[in-house]
């Protein structure tokens, strides 16, 4: 990196710790991403807020904008995948 690009970083970094970030997903299913993402974000930046289309009850983060909560299974048109598939006698992720 040049002299530049650090110097550019540096400023970003520091002035980052004091904005709040939103992170958004398409569903809050276990939760696990969003609060990976949280704990990555923690100390970084002033404040982390999570908006959701989906969330779930048994999603570990609660979030903090939610269009519809539910417990069914989503289908959402950008899957191209089905969620589980059947090979021989084990049933694997897709």
């Amino acid at each position: 990196m040049s002299e530049r690009e650090i110097l550019i970083w540096e400023l970003f970094g520091s002035a980052s710790r004091q904005l709040a970030q939103a992170v958004a997903d398409d569903v809050a299913d276990t939760g696990h991403t969003l609060r990976s993402v949280q704990q990555f974000c923690a100390g970084k930046v002033g404040e982390v807020r999570t908006a959701v289309i989906y969330e779930k009850s048994r999603s570990l983060v609660k979030c903090d904008y939610v269009w519809r909560r539910t417990d069914r299974w989503i289908n959402f048109p950008w899957s191209d995948k089905n969620p589980v598939v059947r090979r021989g006698n084990a049933v694997l992720d897709a």
